[in-house]
């Protein structure tokens, strides 16, 4: 049998305003121990019991694993809700010594996720010239309306993600990305500015969301 070791890493480095480079670390196969004759059949019987009951009624852990690190779920408040409640007018406030708005990394949030769903749909993205191409827009929104519209387009290329996630095969490579890869690194640069929101909400008195924030 063959184990498959499924690694995929985001390298962040920041350039000026900050731009995370991608990378996915190749698949590693491995071979098991053989089982040998007599008790192999036993072995491998007890070995995918206790898988079973590892996985539970999953029938695919890596789809779960992914599914997570697109939503947040077991590692801070969900990434669809980290812009909740947040008023529109303070979402184009920096605080004081912060280098960027709310809705600044919102629009980065959604750049970079856009450009990961177009390489994920076949597309060929390509990458800005400066980092500061990946903070487009202004520092405040112009409107509610605006605002909203921002957060909407968020949360609906989270949905896409996940759909992403399921779509062909996860493993399947193109050019230097695996979709593992690509879809590792997006969901990690999503948390790791989504935590950048939420303090900058924290310094601003608006943390946390309606649905609460992660404390016991």
């Amino acid at each position: 049998s063959r184990l498959v070791l499924l690694m995929a890493a985001i390298i962040p480095a920041t350039y000026g305003h900050g731009h995370a480079l991608l990378t996915a670390v190749p698949v590693l196969p491995c071979r098991s121990r053989p089982a040998h004759a007599a008790g192999g059949q036993a072995d491998r019987g007890r070995s995918e019991l206790q898988a079973r009951n590892l996985m539970g009624d999953n029938p695919n852990p890596l789809l779960e694993t992914i599914e997570k690190a697109i939503s947040g779920k077991g590692a801070h408040v969900a990434t669809a809700k980290i812009f909740d409640g947040l008023d529109w007018k303070t979402a184009g406030t920096r605080p004081p010594s912060a280098p960027h708005s709310a809705f600044e990394v919102l629009h980065h949030l959604n750049y970079w996720q856009g450009w990961a769903l177009d390489w994920l749909e076949g597309g060929n993205p390509k990458v800005p010239k400066h980092a500061a191409g990946s903070w487009p827009g202004t520092p405040a929104p112009a409107t509610a309306k605006e605002w909203q519209s921002a957060v909407r387009t968020f949360r609906r290329g989270l949905q896409s993600l996940s759909r992403e996630a399921r779509r062909g095969d996860i493993l399947s490579t193109r050019g230097k990305f695996s979709r593992l890869g690509m879809i590792q690194a997006i969901a990690s640069h999503n948390s790791y500015h989504g935590g950048q929101a939420a303090f900058l909400r924290q310094m601003l008195g608006a943390w946390p969301p309606p649905s609460g924030g992660v404390t016991w």
